[in-house]
């Protein structure tokens, strides 16, 4: 594909993660049953794994990083692995004050 990405468009995973954590979200029994929780979780955790992907690792990734040195591409992976935790710990924080805020 011409943009180096294998036709992945960028945000296209966390966009479709978001809406499938709201269709879950959207449909579980009341009150939530505890498999419904964890999936929520678990949706959260993998959103926020590639959000920190597309805005930490994109350039990087470009035709299997040829356009990056080794150091960049080092730092992009430490920028990806921190705004993951990041985005997790915001992500699971919010979700549990929507739950019982």
């Amino acid at each position: 594909m011409p943009n180096g990405h294998g036709g992945v468009p960028r945000f296209g995973a966390p966009v479709l993660l978001a809406v499938l954590l709201a269709a879950v979200h959207g449909t579980h029994p009341q009150p939530a049953a505890v498999l419904f929780k964890v999936v929520e979780v678990v949706i959260i955790l993998l959103f926020s794994w590639r959000l920190a992907w597309h805005l930490c690792m994109w350039r990087a990734s470009e035709y299997d990083g040829a356009y990056v040195s080794g150091e960049e591409s080092k730092r992009a992976v430490i920028r990806t692995v921190m705004a993951t935790l990041f985005f997790s710990a915001l992500g699971c924080a919010a979700w549990y004050e929507f739950l019982h805020g």
